[in-house]
């Protein structure tokens, strides 16, 4: 109950007194809705003038007011419609001459529209004056439950329904427990509508921007639309700490969440929490009220983050059903009467949560991500360009525009050491397109040709395992083998037979010179006759040469000279 008249304020606590003699100076002030100190300082008067309870209700009103010193408000003034004064004074900022503070509701909305004839000097004798506008409006915010919104006489400080969101997260991670007594730990994600105080809150299982970009998804869909400002601090899985001139500060898939729900953000100044005070104070309020009741009882139990946020969902129920000052309207009350509908609607479809990131091309053409290096190409020197992450399988190269046209894409290798240079096949020069071959190119070739290649198959296989640390210096010695059976189709078995020798020894000490050596031994012996390559290497290998497979059915052919002597050098060299 709020009682203007002064006069009737000292009556109804006397009143009080009466019913109550030892009833204190707080709970009439909560009753009456003023302040104790005026309770206080009428019962003190009235103890000097030694004037009891039933003394003053005897009293009329002259007496009471020569007595106790007050008068009686005004009456006459012409009251405004203060409902429009509050929805000017609460909508959104604007700037200029109607900038929306208390001084310019009571000239534009008072007195040119009640007293259009006043110029200047001293006011009508039925206007009120700006200090009494000032307080008749903030009883009238009493009377509606709404004072908390008139707490600022800064117009910067003041925010209109559906304007802002602040989001942070609660300094110290979250306790909880399992049911097989496994303590975890969850950080606390919060948002606060700015005008009507409604909070969600979240449990994350870590402070990744992938995290924090789902959360910022799930609270709008929890208020059922969009304000158009998310404001937030400088969290290192928000901004990048250490970016360089020309690169952006917001991270890719902060941004890009935030682009999708047609967002604008508005980044705190560094180390200054202050510019999110309503999100501070709701920090501390989690802090003491969530799992209030529950917390005396022990830990909160839950086997998943999921479960941990079906119960922090039921008791934000409670928490934002409480009113925010006494006789005040709760956050729920006035987010349904003044703010829901001002909200932006939802996209037709939720947005998916990209993990985007930004990357520089340096001068060599290259773009760093996950301590691997990617070509971007040389035309993109010097710029910024995003990062796309496909489930850790692929990565994406896209223009930071509004086409995010694809410069390139890479699969992922995560057996690669790290630092590994990664260029697509659209950037290499014919040169590099063969030192960049893989296996999967050479066994795919091999297996295309007639005649006996097993060996071969087999050291191709072999080249790429022992060097798997290295590709590029396996598809060098992979492409010498490729290169002379290109150039000698027709010396097929002598290749074979290299890669034979090859895999017995197994040494990998100059490769590419054994491969030389033992090809141009092979040949040479294949240069005596097919008969001697057939009975010396042929037999080791199982290669049947043409003049062999000819004379298969030609029984005890003698060896001659030259066959001994090819055999004998076969037998040193092996």
């Amino acid at each position: 109950m709020k009682i203007e008249n002064k006069i009737a304020q000292i009556r109804e606590i006397f009143s009080m007194c009466i019913n109550d003699p030892d009833i204190s100076n707080r709970k009439i002030a909560k009753e009456l809705g003023i302040s104790k100190t005026t309770v206080g300082k009428f019962r003190d008067s009235a103890a000097k003038l030694e004037l009891t309870v039933f003394d003053i209700q005897q009293m009329s009103d002259e007496e009471i007011s020569k007595s106790f010193n007050v008068t009686s408000k005004k009456v006459g003034f012409v009251e405004p419609e203060w409902e429009d004064i509050r929805k000017y004074l609460q909508n959104k900022r604007s700037w200029g001459n109607k900038l929306p503070t208390v001084h310019n509701a009571w000239v534009q909305l008072y007195i040119k529209v009640y007293f259009p004839n006043y110029t200047s000097g001293e006011l009508p004798p039925a206007c009120m004056s700006e200090r009494t506008f000032d307080r008749r409006y903030a009883d009238y915010m009493t009377f509606i439950g709404l004072s908390r919104l008139c707490h600022s006489p800064n117009p910067n400080n003041n925010f209109g329904p559906g304007s802002v969101m602040e989001i942070d997260t609660i300094g110290d991670k979250f306790p909880y427990v399992t049911r097989a007594g496994i303590k975890c730990f969850a950080v606390m994600f919060t948002a606060i509508l700015k005008f009507s105080d409604k909070g969600y809150a979240e449990a994350m299982s870590s402070g990744s921007s992938l995290n924090w970009a789902h959360a910022i998804s799930n609270a709008f869909y929890y208020f059922g639309g969009v304000t158009e400002v998310v404001r937030c601090d400088n969290d290192a899985a928000l901004t990048n700490h250490h970016c360089k001139e020309g690169q952006k500060r917001l991270l890719a898939t902060i941004e890009f969440v935030l682009k999708d729900f047609e967002v604008a953000v508005d980044l705190c100044p560094v180390r200054r929490p202050e510019y999110k005070g309503s999100n501070e104070r709701h920090n501390s309020f989690y802090l003491k009220h969530l799992f209030e009741e529950e917390l005396h009882n022990g830990p909160i139990v839950a086997d998943s983050i999921e479960e941990l946020n079906e119960l922090i969902r039921r008791d934000l129920i409670r928490i934002n059903s409480l009113p925010t000052n006494h006789g005040d309207l709760s956050r729920d009350a006035i987010f349904e009467k003044y703010e829901k509908d001002a909200l932006q609607p939802l996209p037709l479809f939720r947005p998916e949560i990209k993990s985007v990131s930004f990357g520089y091309v340096k001068l060599d053409g290259y773009v760093k991500y996950l301590n691997h290096y990617y070509f971007a190409g040389f035309n993109n020197t010097g710029r910024n360009i995003l990062i796309k992450n496909d489930n850790g399988k692929r990565i994406y190269l896209l223009t930071d525009d509004a086409k995010m046209t694809n410069i390139a894409d890479y699969e992922i290798d995560k057996d690669a050491t790290r630092h590994n240079y990664h260029k697509a096949d659209m950037f290499k020069s014919q040169k590099e397109n063969i030192a960049g071959r893989k296996k999967e190119f050479f066994i795919s070739y091999f297996n295309g040709i007639s005649g006996h290649h097993e060996n071969i198959i087999a050291t191709i296989e072999w080249l790429f395992t022992i060097f798997a640390s290295s590709n590029q210096v396996a598809t060098r010695f992979c492409n010498q083998i490729y290169n002379l059976y290109t150039k000698y189709p027709e010396d097929l078995d002598c290749l074979e037979a290299t890669c034979k020798h090859l895999l017995v020894k197994k040494n990998k000490t100059d490769i590419r010179g054994q491969i030389n050596t033992d090809y141009k031994l092979y040949t040479r012996i294949k240069d005596l006759g097919n008969d001697i390559f057939a009975n010396t290497v042929g037999k080791s290998m199982n290669i049947e040469s043409k003049s062999n497979q000819q004379k298969e059915n030609t029984a005890d052919t003698e060896k001659d000279g030259g066959s001994v002597r090819g055999e004998d050098y076969f037998n040193e060299l092996c």
